[in-house]
């Protein structure tokens, strides 16, 4: 049952997300998004509102940009009945579409998922593993942050992303297949941060904000590293998220980025680790 337009059916979802934050983080922020008219490229789909089986599709076209699944359930059964139903709907569900794991923290979801993809006939590449921190924002959070974080630099100054940054974002994350107008329509809903060096126009550090809840697509220059720049910025968006009402936001990066988890590591940690498998 798709209940993207129904106003009263998503207050009342986002009433039950919210009560089983933080494992319910990804799909309460997508939902969240979408209820506020801030985000009208994803579908919700629910089994039903009392079952609590959860999927937030991004909309046939914008594929290019954001082409994966958030999920959350309360029951491993009820989970695995929704996705075979759908993928035998839409047989191109499972094929064109990664599989993310971060809308919830257990294990027996996640094989569930596995399993559904698996009985359907695709094979997954697990070379891509990631590692999920669940920060908590208060006022006490972010003064610890702030007291672990070194000041800007001299010659450098902040600001937030501008639209016309968006073809400089989406050329480093070419790998993920980003388009300039995703990252433009981010910019444009969403706080970020840049970081500029003096007598540079363009930002040489960023951060920006994700419709499911996670600060991401962040990237320093080459030539700007070693100057613990991923560190403020990070922090600087933890600030402004707070300031925008957002309480639970997580952080995800590969498990051999060894300088973001050095970075991740220095901040307050609730959950534990979880994974992405590529279809």
């Amino acid at each position: 049952m798709d209940i993207s337009n129904d106003p009263k059916a998503l207050d009342l979802l986002l009433l039950k997300l919210e009560n089983r934050l933080p494992d319910s983080l990804a799909a309460y922020n997508l939902v969240r998004h979408v209820r506020q008219k801030k985000w009208d490229t994803t579908q919700i789909f629910v089994d039903d509102l009392k079952s609590m089986t959860v999927l937030c599709r991004s909309q046939s076209g914008f594929f290019d940009t954001d082409s994966n699944w958030y999920l959350y359930s309360d029951s491993e059964h009820q989970l695995y009945s929704m996705l075979r139903k759908m993928s035998e709907r839409r047989p191109d569900l499972l094929s064109d579409t990664d599989i993310l794991t971060f809308a919830y923290f257990d294990d027996k979801f996640y094989n569930t998922v596995l399993q559904c993809i698996t009985n359907n006939g695709y094979t997954l590449d697990k070379t891509f593993l990631f590692r999920r921190f669940v920060i908590h924002l208060d006022r006490e959070t972010l003064d610890s942050m702030r007291v672990k974080t070194p000041s800007l630099p001299s010659g450098f100054t902040m600001a937030s992303l501008q639209p016309h940054h968006s073809n400089l974002v989406a050329s480093k994350f070419t790998h993920w297949g980003l388009s300039s107008s995703y990252i433009k329509t981010l910019v444009g809903l969403f706080p970020s941060v840049a970081i500029h060096a003096r007598g540079q126009e363009d930002p040489i550090a960023w951060t920006m904000m994700q419709p499911h809840g996670e600060p991401g697509y962040g990237y320093t220059l080459p030539e700007y590293r070693n100057k613990k720049l991923a560190q403020i910025r990070s922090t600087e968006m933890m600030s402004r998220l707070f300031k925008e009402g957002y309480k639970d936001i997580y952080l995800v990066t590969a498990e051999n980025n060894t300088a973001m988890l050095k970075v991740y590591h220095k901040y307050p940690e609730i959950g534990r680790a979880s994974c992405r498998e590529r279809v």
